[in-house]
C-alpha cells in the first residue's frame, strides 16, 4: 500500500462522518479475521471454505456448514493442500469476540 487508509464497511445507512470514523477506529482493534483461520478454494462444482471454526461447502443446490472441531489441521492439509509444517505453525482459533463490546 502507499500509506492511504482503507475505509471499513458499515452496515448502517445515513451515518455521520463522526460515526463512520468511530466505527473505523473500533474495527482496527477487532476483526473476525484476527481470531481464526480463513481459507477458500474451488473444488470442482463446489466452493469450500473454513471460517470461524466451521467448514462450509457452497454448491448450486445450497450451502452446507459443519463445525470443524479438532479437524481443522486435517482439512487444511488434505483438502486445501497446505503443508504440515505451515499448518503446525498456525495458532489455535480463538473464540470470536462479541462484536457489540
Amino acid at each position: 500500500m502507499n500509506g492511504e487508509e482503507i475505509g471499513c464497511l458499515l452496515l448502517d445507512d445515513d451515518v455521520t462522518s463522526d460515526h463512520y470514523l468511530a466505527r473505523y477506529e473500533w474495527s482496527r482493534g477487532w476483526s473476525p479475521f484476527n481470531t481464526s483461520v480463513y481459507a477458500t478454494r474451488n473444488a470442482g462444482d463446489a466452493r469450500v471454505s473454513i471460517a470461524n471454526g466451521r467448514r462450509y461447502e457452497r454448491r448450486a443446490s445450497g450451502i452446507t456448514s459443519a463445525p470443524l472441531g479438532d479437524d481443522r489441521d486435517r482439512v487444511l492439509i488434505e483438502e486445501f493442500g497446505y503443508s504440515e509444517v505451515a499448518v503446525a505453525r498456525l495458532p489455535a482459533d480463538d473464540p470470536a469476540p462479541d462484536p457489540q463490546q
